[in-house]
């Protein structure tokens, strides 16, 4: 039996870098595709682990120590 990994913990890389990342970023490293991707950036948000600061683009830096 495989190991379950928390998908949040496949993108700890991207919330721990200086710089901001973009959904694709997170899509890649995820594996997931583009419905999944949103839909796993808006929970990222609503636990507040990532936040928004790309006015209406795809940017998202982590919030470090969550």
């Amino acid at each position: 039996m495989e190991t379950y990994v928390p998908l949040e913990n496949e993108i700890i890389p991207l919330i721990e870098q200086d710089k901001t990342f973009n959904a694709s970023d997170v899509a890649e490293m995820a594996g997931l595709d583009t419905e999944g991707t949103q839909k796993f950036i808006v929970t990222m948000l609503s636990m507040k682990k990532i936040i928004d600061v790309g006015f209406r683009t795809s940017r998202y830096p982590g919030i470090k120590n969550k």
